[in-house]
């Protein structure tokens, strides 16, 4: 038999090991209460992270949509005092229009030439405006299309030939004879608006030797085409400081208190925004008393087309260029508008009836047929939109090619116009050549059905 052991020794061990669970014990209550308050801990953490999330959530959240309100304020701002120039701007701009086309002596004339310069200069500010808000907000959109870029740019040029011939300056193209007969992917009315702000500047800030504008290839692939655009100019030129600021907006080469030259200076802060928005950068090459160089690069789609004999002036001021019209229905609620519209339009040997507000315009157009109806869109007893609608609805075939004109001139408007089913969009303040382009337009589209 085995020697049994010695109880002291059994009693010690038993001793041993029950200490050793005490403190294994003692060890894991410690840990249990160290692990219980790191997850206190880390929950209290959690919370306070999600109460200072949801915080800067509700702040990010207040922050967007002061924001937006801000931009809605500004929109609405825009859209309000845009309308609000624009109409009294029509009155001016129209009946100056007429004056300088009627018998006057050399004294009035020259009155009626100064009355509509001043008016234009006022347009030129509002879109100038509106156009680097739509900038800034990023709501300029180009919309390009095939255009020949030698007549771009000379009609650009001859808007100036006029104002150069006063200041006794040369006024130069030289546009390269392989840009002809060509076409590019462009959008012509962004690309005017940049060489006309380049050139308005060249010829204000010059008072002897030239002013040139140049247009040559510099590189031809199978699908693009790299243009460089250069205005060059024999004016006062610039300082390393002045071309620093130069395309920040309302910064004018002079600023001081007698300067010569007048202008907000958003000219060419929008050209450069609106090259950017074309891949490009504008670019200034000047020193103070010797001329400056603007310059910059597109790159442009191109396919070349085939030359056509040359058919002289175009023959849109004669009555057979509009001969598939003959009735004009114009809906407008101002007595002014009405008087420059109606003599402008009988001009083209149309005939003209009047309807001033939207309910009489809708119940004319589907009484007895007209070729084209000029409609405001702010009317009384109802908007110019929803009189189009009517129309659509209710006038029997044929429809009537149909103008919007309005003074609210933001992409929305035009877009809510064609929903509304109207042919097109002439802004006011409008013009005799931006009517006549409309009528083309609309003649145009009647030859074709």
């Amino acid at each position: 038999m085995p020697e049994l052991a010695d109880p002291s020794r059994l009693a010690r061990r038993a001793e041993r090991e029950r200490q050793a669970r005490k403190l294994a014990e003692s060890l894991l209550e410690d840990k249990s209460h160290e692990l219980y308050a790191a997850n206190q801990a880390l929950r209290a953490q959690t919370e306070r992270l999600d109460q200072l999330v949801e915080a800067r959530t509700r702040e990010l959240q207040a922050a967007l949509e002061r924001a937006e309100a801000a931009s809605r304020a500004q929109r609405e701002f825009l859209a309000t005092v845009s309308h609000e120039i624009r109409t009294p701007l029509q009155a001016l701009l129209g009946i100056s229009e007429l004056l300088r086309s009627s018998p006057l002596g050399e004294e009035q004339r020259e009155w009626a030439r100064l009355l509509h310069s001043g008016g234009l200069n006022l347009k030129q500010l509002v879109d100038d405006i509106l156009d680097l808000a739509k900038v800034e907000a990023g709501q300029l959109t180009l919309e390009p299309r095939p255009a020949s870029l030698p007549k771009e740019l000379n009609a650009t040029l001859a808007l100036f030939r006029q104002r150069a011939t006063d200041k006794h300056l040369a006024l130069e193209a030289d546009i390269a004879d392989d840009l002809d007969p060509v076409r590019v992917d462009i959008d012509t009315h962004r690309l005017r608006q940049i060489i006309s702000n380049l050139l308005s500047n060249a010829v204000k800030f010059t008072d002897r030797g030239h002013v040139r504008l140049s247009a040559s290839v510099t590189h031809r692939s199978q699908d693009h085409l790299h243009v460089a655009f250069k205005v060059i100019d024999t004016g006062i030129g610039m300082d390393a400081a002045a071309q620093a600021r130069l395309f920040q907006p309302f910064i004018q080469v002079d600023g001081s208190a007698t300067r010569r030259a007048t202008g907000t200076g958003l000219g060419l802060s929008i050209s450069a925004q609106l090259l950017h928005l074309m891949g490009s950068e504008l670019k200034v090459t000047s020193s103070l008393n010797n001329g400056s160089c603007f310059h910059f690069e597109l790159t442009l789609p191109w396919r070349p087309v085939k030359r056509t004999p040359d058919t002289g002036p175009e023959a849109d001021d004669h009555a057979n260029a509009f001969q598939t019209l003959s009735r004009v229905l114009v809906v407008e609620d101002q007595p002014v508008n009405v008087l420059i519209l109606k003599r402008v339009l009988e001009q083209f040997e149309l005939q003209v009836e009047v309807a001033d507000n939207g309910l009489m315009g809708v119940n004319m157009a589907c009484a007895q047929p007209f070729d084209i109806i000029m409609m405001d869109v702010q009317l009384p007893e109802l908007d110019g939109t929803e009189a189009t609608r009517m129309i659509r609805e209710r006038c029997p075939s044929p429809q009537p090619y149909i103008v919007a004109l309005t003074a609210n001139a933001f992409d929305t408007d035009r877009q809510r116009c064609t929903e509304a089913g109207m042919d097109d969009f002439v802004a006011k303040p409008f013009s005799r050549a931006d009517i006549q382009q409309a009528l083309s337009r609309a003649a145009a589209q009647r030859a074709n059905h």
